[in-house]
């Protein structure tokens, strides 16, 4: 679940967003049912939630610097791809998906942070 507050420019994460993610979280689980795995994941500069915010269960923030990050693996990822028309080969796409941490398992905890609440 990916909620982007483009232009958002406090130095906290505000009470009214965290709990937007939190709504949306919850409307996924109950379209999709209790099992769905629902990884709460906000695009902010900052990863510190307000005292009064309470952040979703997992909730992890896509800051500047790990976006950057994601972007450097993607470009290194298409750019093996291209060299010798390796996106035609299984094996080396796989090999490249693992080297850039672009996985299922590795993309959440490589390009992204867990949030804080502030004390």
């Amino acid at each position: 679940m990916i909620e982007a507050r483009s232009g958002a420019t406090g130095a906290k994460i505000w009470k009214k967003d965290i709990n937007q993610l939190a709504g949306s979280v919850k409307w996924c689980k109950g379209e999709y049912g209790s099992e769905a795995i629902v990884i709460p994941l906000m695009m902010r500069p900052v990863i510190i939630v307000e005292r009064s915010g309470t952040p979703p269960s997992g909730t992890r923030i896509l800051n500047g610097e790990k976006l950057e990050a994601l972007k450097t693996a993607v470009l290194a990822y298409a750019t093996a791809l291209v060299h010798q028309d390796a996106y035609r080969n299984q094996g080396k796409i796989a090999e490249q998906l693992s080297q850039q941490k672009l996985l299922a398992g590795d993309i959440i905890n490589t390009y992204s942070i867990a949030c804080r609440r502030e004390t």
